[in-house]
């Protein structure tokens, strides 16, 4: 590996921006952007030009070119499987966006692959590397609410009428499910069980912008109840059949509550309530790193190669968090809770040491 990680860009979508904003700004000491590709290298060209990348390649070039030691798979959800497989056979290392894709079949898949071609696998959600996660993690560590109990995440999207949503996002739990889901995991550990309700309310929606019927083969509404190592248990809520946006993680316990406003951002407000006090902290780059957009993750993970470790936002915590999702559908098909066999590592706060190397201060 050069000094920096030399980096393509599988994918340069609408989330495309957010992650080379970053990567080729206050993330990049670690980072270097080399290529950018997608089916539509128009597309490709446009952000190569607008975030001065000097490379425009195909996936296929990408693949091929020794140069590049990571690929970051910003593409379709449904197409994630496929492509990170042929990013994980080329021999390179794989940053994907979430989910890690679309069954745990393909989950297992692309764990033994990177193990067998010895290269590594980080993702999204990597949020909970950023200053609102940490500022979260010390509350509950030092006791600030007491004993935690209970936690709830709430993940709604605005998305009734979008066939574009349902069909390449796969759904709230599936697209946003993730970054609660992983907050979680970090606070109370892996989830041991899950119990389900998913019934498929809307067989059949109308797009808002086409008026074309579409079918829904997945529910667009799910509730989860999750037991967790620790013994915490939580409630998630997802679904895109209501107005608006509505995202938080709440922590519950015997003397107060926490607040992580958005687990779907590195910087966002945290509350903490207790009989003597309510707080806000706004997180500081005091707390961790904050920006807005996309990338600590990929950051993080050249550290990690450098340091000859895996990521934290790794593939094995990327596919349980995957296995604990699909089992609330499976639990509502099946009406039994469902056992979740995977374990994620523990959390590790992202030190400041490590940070300032991430961002070469």
């Amino acid at each position: 590996m050069t000094q920096r990680l030399r980096v393509g860009i599988l994918g340069c979508g609408a989330i495309a921006p957010a992650y080379l904003k970053n990567l080729t700004g206050d993330l990049s000491a670690l980072v270097e952007i080399a290529a950018c590709a997608d089916l539509d290298l128009d597309l490709a060209r446009k952000r190569a030009e607008e975030f001065r990348v000097d490379n425009v390649v195909t996936a296929e070039e990408m693949l091929s070119d020794a140069g590049i030691d990571l690929v970051v798979n910003l593409t379709p959800a449904p197409a994630h499987f496929k492509t990170s497989l042929q990013v994980l056979q080329a021999g390179k290392h794989l940053f994907t966006e979430k989910p890690l894709c679309l069954t745990l079949e393909e989950g297992r898949e692309l764990l033994d692959t990177a193990e067998r071609n010895n290269v590594q696998i980080g993702g999204a959600a990597d949020t909970f590397l950023g200053g609102s996660f940490h500022s979260c993690s010390k509350l509950v560590q030092e006791g600030a609410i007491g004993f935690p109990v209970v936690a709830h995440a709430l993940i709604t999207v605005g998305t009734f009428d979008s066939m574009r949503y349902h069909k390449v996002f796969s759904g709230a739990l599936l697209d946003l499910g993730p970054y609660y889901i992983t907050a979680m995991i970090m606070l109370f550990g892996s989830v041991k069980r899950v119990s389900g309700i998913a019934d498929v309310r809307f067989p059949e929606k109308v797009d808002g912008q086409s008026g074309e019927r579409f079918s829904l083969d997945r529910a667009s509404t799910a509730v989860a109840s999750l037991s967790f190592e620790s013994g915490v248990v939580a409630t998630v809520i997802a679904t895109e059949d209501v107005h608006s946006y509505f995202p938080s993680v709440e922590v519950f316990g015997r003397t107060g509550r926490i607040k992580l406003s958005d687990a779907n951002m590195y910087g966002e407000k945290v509350t903490v309530e207790t009989n003597q006090e309510k707080r806000s902290i706004n997180p500081s780059s005091n707390d961790g790193y904050i920006s807005k957009g996309r990338g600590l993750g990929v950051a993080e993970m050249a550290l990690a190669l450098k340091d000859g470790r895996s990521p934290r936002a790794s593939g094995a915590l990327m596919c349980h968090v995957l296995e604990a999702m699909l089992a609330v559908y499976e639990s509502s098909k099946s009406g039994v809770s469902m056992t979740i066999e995977s374990r994620a590592e523990p959390f590790r706060p992202l030190q400041d040491s490590e940070l300032k190397s991430i961002l070469g201060t």
